[in-house]
């Protein structure tokens, strides 16, 4: 009995050793420009203020199309890893059958 469970806890501990944890990719921002001063003249800091909005506004919005592109990927890659499951489980009933 004692030997049956230092060789579970044995083999449990090799499997947790050996198994690699997927992290994730590091995400990658883009840093905004330098911040504008404060003006008295106020016209031009709307200006440049309206800019680094519509700017932000770009980037958010192409953040967001690639954010889109991998969901479909992972939406198309889950869709394969069912279909190959499916055909495990196929594949095992018909290999019972033999």
């Amino acid at each position: 009995m004692r030997t049956r469970i230092i060789i579970t806890l044995l083999g449990l501990s090799i499997a947790a050793a050996t198994t690699n944890a997927q992290a994730p990719g590091p995400v990658v921002v883009q840093a905004s420009g330098p911040t504008a001063t404060a003006s008295p003249a106020g016209a031009a800091a709307d200006s440049e203020e309206g800019a680094s909005k519509a700017d932000l506004l770009q980037s958010l919005q192409q953040l967001k199309a690639a954010n889109d592109e991998i969901v479909k990927r992972q939406l198309a890659t889950l869709e394969q890893l069912e279909e190959i499951e499916k055909a495990a489980a196929e594949i095992k009933i018909f290999a019972g059958r033999s």
